[in-house]
């Protein structure tokens, strides 16, 4: 399946045994050490769906072929010719989290929480420079009430995701997100122990 094309590149998805990219046209040797390291990551990995129209390698790759994933093959050749871009951008949103997990930071955060136009203009500017991935966190994110319109903020140049510890998160809160656009939930599961 072709999931992406340039006027130079056009990339080819198989998925027969794992996933494996395969890089055509003029420019295919420059692109080609991107989908090997690509397809390393993926060398013992099944995509999450394939299908005659789209291809969703993981919750980390935007699906393609997509604006996204054309967005993360230009910034990841980029990056070989030293035009680097902020490719993923993390925003924490929240502070509050009813958890208190070792290794997170939210609970020594000073100050309150970002407004939610000061998160739209992040995002803004991420997707102006090149991010393809935008990922809320916090805190707990799924008690900001405002997430699902941020998420909406996030136009068809990237992903979004979210972690959370699915404190909060209802059935009624998911379908507004998905219906946002949000493209993945991370779940952790830690101990404050």
């Amino acid at each position: 399946m072709q999931i992406a094309s340039k006027p130079l590149l056009r990339i080819e998805a198989l998925a027969e045994n794992g996933i494996t990219l395969v890089p055509k046209g003029p420019l295919a040797p420059v692109a080609k050490p991107v989908i090997d390291r690509i397809n390393r990551v993926f060398a013992d990995e099944k995509p999450i769906r394939s299908g005659p129209e789209k291809f969703i390698f993981s919750t980390w790759i935007p699906p393609a072929p997509s604006l996204a994933f054309d967005r993360m093959i230009s910034a990841q050749i980029g990056a070989l010719t030293g035009r680097r871009v902020p490719d993923q951008f993390s925003i924490a949103i929240m502070r509050a989290c009813p958890n208190d997990c070792i290794h997170c930071s939210a609970p020594s955060r000073i100050g309150e929480n970002l407004s939610q136009e000061a998160v739209e203009k992040a995002i803004g500017e991420a997707l102006d420079l090149g991010s393809y991935l935008i990922t809320f966190d916090g805190g707990e994110t799924m008690l900001r009430e405002e997430l699902p319109l941020m998420v909406s903020h996030i136009d068809h140049r990237a992903i979004s995701a979210a972690f959370t510890s699915g404190y909060h998160l209802t059935s009624d809160l998911a379908h507004r997100l998905k219906q946002a656009g949000l493209f993945a939930v991370r779940i952790s599961i830690d101990s404050p122990h």
